[in-house]
């Protein structure tokens, strides 16, 4: 897969509820809704966002030793249904975050 397009984290939240990279840049979005209440649910979802850059990298090193620990034999076994589904969510989610159709 190739390098990721997206902006590189951490991201952190300044005083004023933007979004900024690690180099103090704000962090451009395509969509952008204006919050005219400082919300729960608005603040949640500034998290969410702000965490987006590391739960991508945890999901990816996850998928990479999961694959590791897991042969790719284990995958036909009945019992393995679930972990079959859980690494095709994982893929797809990465897949996702570079812009690219999920693979099955």
């Amino acid at each position: 897969m190739s390098e990721p397009k997206f902006t590189k984290g951490p991201w952190h939240q300044d005083k004023w509820g933007s979004v900024k990279a690690p180099n103090g840049e704000s962090v451009r979005f395509g969509a952008l809704t204006l919050a005219l209440s400082g919300s729960d649910e608005v603040r949640a979802n500034d998290a969410l966002a702000c965490a987006a850059p590391e739960l991508f990298d945890a999901l990816e090193k996850l998928t990479r030793e999961f694959v590791k620990v897991f042969p790719i034999y284990y995958y036909a076994e009945p019992w393995a249904h679930d972990r079959n589904e859980a690494l095709k969510s994982a893929r797809s989610a990465i897949a996702k975050a570079f812009g690219e159709p999920p693979c099955a």
